[in-house]
């Protein structure tokens, strides 16, 4: 056995056996601050947090909102007849 480790002791280390290291760009990592749920089919509930949060509704008339949430995608809701929001402040 103490042949069998002394060859990964003794073995010299080339210099050109150096590895070169990059770095990578990840991906944002944005998280939406707020989000928004359907209760029931119909009521729209917006729930922030303690940052600035930006949100928009606007009602199109006949049970139907657009929503945007801070970063998050634009969405269309139908059936909406109540909204409520809870910030975080």
């Amino acid at each position: 056995m103490r042949g069998h480790l002394s060859q990964f002791i003794s073995r010299p280390i080339s210099q050109h056996s150096r590895q070169i290291l990059q770095v990578e760009r990840l991906q944002d990592r944005i998280t939406p601050s707020c989000s928004m749920v359907v209760i029931d089919g119909h009521i729209l509930r917006i729930v922030g947090d303690d940052s600035d949060n930006r949100v928009a509704v606007a009602d199109l008339g006949g049970g139907r909102v657009v929503v945007t949430c801070d970063t998050s995608a634009t969405r269309t809701l139908t059936g909406i007849d109540r909204v409520g929001f809870n910030g975080g402040r």
